[in-house]
């Protein structure tokens, strides 16, 4: 007999650590955004003048004469901290809210404008159905090959 080896099919699927490239690489991004996010803001916090910060909720002052320059280090590392974490969690909701936007408004663009328009091609074809049998038959009978048409 031949004594020819097939190749085998792959049957296994794919490693989990290819399936999950796309995980790490957009975490690898946020991450990325948010180291980059944060030293900006640590710029920003240090190079801030010796402008007081007030902060009155419905006329009750809940922080008056805060000076950013003067916070300690590890204070203006943790504000920082958090307004990057801010900012990137206003980055996905935008994110989020665009898609959610796209995938409502699509499918209402198919309907409001592709659907009367297929239901009245439709609705055309039904009332030119005759017409168009009868132009049929007599492209069918006019045919030169057309048995019908040859003398007897």
């Amino acid at each position: 007999m031949n004594d020819v080896a097939l190749p085998r099919a792959r049957t296994q699927s794919p490693s989990p650590r290819r399936r999950a490239r796309w995980l790490r690489v957009a975490l690898a991004l946020l991450l990325a955004f948010l180291v980059v996010c944060l030293s900006m803001l640590l710029g920003w916090l240090g190079g801030a003048q010796g402008a007081p910060l007030e902060i009155t909720v419905n006329g009750t002052p809940l922080i008056s004469g805060a000076d950013l320059a003067r916070l300690p280090e590890g204070y203006r590392f943790v504000l920082a901290f958090a307004l990057a974490v801010v900012t990137l969690f206003a980055l996905l909701a935008a994110g989020a809210t665009l898609i959610a936007a796209v995938l409502l408004l699509v499918p209402a663009l198919l309907l409001t404008v592709a659907l009367p328009v297929l239901l009245g091609t439709l609705a055309a074809l039904v009332v030119l159905s005759p017409l168009l049998l009868l132009g049929w038959l007599l492209w069918r009978a006019a045919r030169p090959g057309s048995p019908r048409m040859q003398a007897p």
